[in-house]
C-alpha cells in the first residue's frame, strides 16, 4: 500500500494554497524557465488542473524520470547539494518539501547556495519543526523527541512505521535524514527573503521563503563550513 495515499486529499489542499501563490509571486508564464529541485510531476499536473501554464521545465531529482511522463519536460537526474547547471540558469528555482531531507546544516546551506546560484528568483517550501504534527512519520510530536527515544519509536510508534514495517537500518536511516527546520534557521539560510507562514488549526504548519528579485546574483562558492550553528527562533 501506499502510503501517501492516506493523506493525498489534504495534500492538494495545501498544494492549490502553495501552487497559486507561486505563480502569483513569480510571476510564472508558460516561457517563464522552471527547475524543480527534488520535485516530480504532481505539482505541475495540479497546476494546469488549476487553470495554470505550464511553465519551461526542468525537474531534477535523485530518481530516473517516469517513462510515461519524460516528453512533458526536462529531466536530470542529481544531487540538489550540487547542481549541474550554470550561474542563473533559471528563471525560478522551486522547492517543495526538500531542504528538510538533507541530513545536515551544512547540507542545508550548501542547496541554499546552490539555489541562489542557478536561478535569478526563488521559492522554496518547508514543514515547519515547531508544528506538532511530523508529515513524515504522519504522528504528532514525534520529532519533539530526543533522538535516542525517537529511533525506537518511529518502526512500532508512529503511523508511517506501522504501514511500512521498515527496517533497522531504513528507520534509523529516515531518522538521520530528516531535519526539520525553524524560521530562525530558514530565514539564516535565506536572510534577504519574505518569509511566509502556512496555517492549519491557527498554526504555522509550514515555511516558505521567496525573494525579492535580486541585482546581483551570487556565484559558485566554494564547499561551505562544517560546523553546525544552534539559534534561537524567539527572534521571529
Amino acid at each position: 500500500m501506499n502510503i501517501h495515499l492516506l493523506y493525498r486529499p489534504l495534500l492538494e489542499h495545501f498544494r492549490r494554497s502553495r501552487v497559486s501563490r507561486f505563480y502569483s509571486e513569480m510571476s510564472v508564464n508558460s516561457s517563464t524557465e522552471v527547475l524543480d529541485i527534488g520535485g516530480s510531476p504532481f505539482v505541475w499536473d495540479l497546476a494546469e488542473r488549476l487553470g495554470f501554464p505550464r511553465p519551461k521545465l526542468t525537474i531534477l531529482n535523485l530518481a530516473p524520470p517516469p517513462s510515461q511522463r519524460a516528453a512533458d519536460f526536462s529531466w536530470v537526474v542529481g544531487n540538489a547539494v550540487c547542481l549541474p547547471f550554470g550561474n542563473q540558469s533559471f528563471d525560478v528555482a522551486f522547492s517543495n518539501s526538500v531542504v528538510e531531507h538533507l541530513g545536515s546544516w551544512e547540507m542545508q546551506r550548501q542547496f541554499a547556495l546552490e539555489v541562489l546560484r542557478v536561478s535569478k528568483r526563488h521559492f522554496v517550501q518547508t514543514p515547519n519543526q515547531g508544528f506538532f504534527f511530523e508529515p513524515h512519520f504522519l504522528t504528532p510530536f514525534v520529532h519533539w523527541i530526543p533522538l535516542p527515544w525517537r529511533r525506537r519509536l518511529i518502526r512500532r510508534g508512529t503511523v508511517w512505521g506501522l504501514f511500512t514495517n521498515p527496517s533497522p537500518e531504513t528507520a534509523d536511516r529516515m531518522v538521520r535524514e530528516i531535519q526539520l527546520l525553524r524560521p530562525r534557521e530558514l530565514k539564516i539560510l535565506f536572510p534577504d527573503d519574505r518569509l511566509l507562514l502556512e496555517r492549519f488549526l491557527l498554526m504555522s504548519k509550514s515555511l516558505v521563503t521567496f525573494d525579492q528579485r535580486r541585482l546581483f546574483p551570487p556565484q559558485r562558492e566554494g564547499r561551505v563550513a562544517s560546523e553546525h550553528r544552534t539559534v534561537d527562533t524567539a527572534e521571529i
